[in-house]
């Protein structure tokens, strides 16, 4: 039962960044973290748990060339990102109509510190996409040959 350990984990987070009330966060998770919103997700499982992440991005740009545009370069990314397993992914929320990033992390060795320091990366990103989309990194390429903006497999990992 990984319960007890997403539960430590929730405490040390809101030590850490001084937060408080953890207990309030325990069983559903939604905090706003250098201005961006998150919501994390505990699943128990058999291997010691899961957080289910998920950063909201922001808004598709308007009009249907840019939504469009938009669109096809998050799904570039997701598939730079899909490693066949849990990767992270580029998702649209039903409800809000905005952009996510949802992010399949073990809570086995996950620490806080390592939460802490990926939320600062995924705040990093939303404010990127707010920018510009991931459209105006480098206008002289296109979409399928710019750079993943630092974000890959290896920088989402929880240890």
């Amino acid at each position: 039962m990984s319960t007890l350990a997403y539960r430590s984990l929730v405490d040390s987070f809101c030590s850490l960044t001084r937060l408080s009330n953890p207990h309030s966060l325990y069983e559903h998770t939604a905090i706003e973290f250098n201005g961006i919103d998150f919501t994390l997700l505990h699943q128990d499982t058999p291997s010691g748990g899961r957080i289910l992440l998920h950063g909201d991005l922001g808004n598709l740009p308007a009009g249907d060339l840019a939504t469009a545009a938009a669109a096809l370069r998050l799904l570039e990314m997701n598939f730079h990102l899909f490693d066949g397993h849990a990767g992270p992914v580029f998702t649209l929320n039903p409800q809000s109509r905005r952009v996510t990033l949802g992010v399949n992390l073990p809570l086995p060795g996950l620490r806080a510190e390592r939460l802490v320091e990926l939320l600062a990366e995924l705040a990093g990103l939303a404010r990127a996409w707010r920018r510009d989309c991931f459209l105006e990194a480098h206008p002289e390429r296109p979409p399928s040959e710019r750079p993943m903006m630092g974000l890959t497999r290896s920088a989402l990992r929880s240890s």
